[in-house]
């Protein structure tokens, strides 16, 4: 079921804010994560290839780091051989308050008229499921 989608309030992770727009009109799947989390590590290959799948569908996958620091971040992500870029939550408790994550991995995916439709709690697989079938899912009339 859907619900109101608390506003984007990510940055680089240089620490430049990331403005909401740049997601307007598409499917966004933000999937959470740490660098302390071994199941987020081990799914970091599967969701670069789910996110590459996506691009120029209108839809984007967008890793979101819940407060680790931007070094801790480019290490972990450089070790699992992932070119995707992750923007940062500064305060891990604004992610689990706003996005409702209270445990990792995570991932929310957002529809293109701006709604959390789904939310997913645990691991993907290899293939990115069931991550990948909810992202490429079209919600259902109102």
């Amino acid at each position: 079921m859907p619900t109101a989608t608390p506003i984007l309030q990510f940055e680089t992770v240089e620490g430049k804010p990331v403005e909401p727009a740049r997601f307007a009109g598409k499917t966004v799947v933000l999937a959470f994560w740490a660098t302390w989390c071994e199941p987020c590590r081990k799914e970091l290959p599967a969701l670069e290839r789910l996110a590459r799948e996506l691009k120029g569908k209108q839809q984007e996958l967008v890793l979101v780091n819940l407060g680790d620091s931007p070094t801790a971040i480019e290490k972990t992500l450089s070790r699992a051989g992932v070119s995707l870029s992750s923007l940062r939550i500064a305060a891990a408790d604004l992610a689990s308050n706003a996005w409702r994550v209270d445990a990792l991995p995570a991932a929310v995916v957002i529809s293109a008229d701006g709604q959390a439709r789904w939310r997913l709690r645990g691991s993907i697989d290899a293939q990115g499921e069931p991550l990948r079938s909810l992202a490429l899912a079209r919600p259902a009339a109102p």
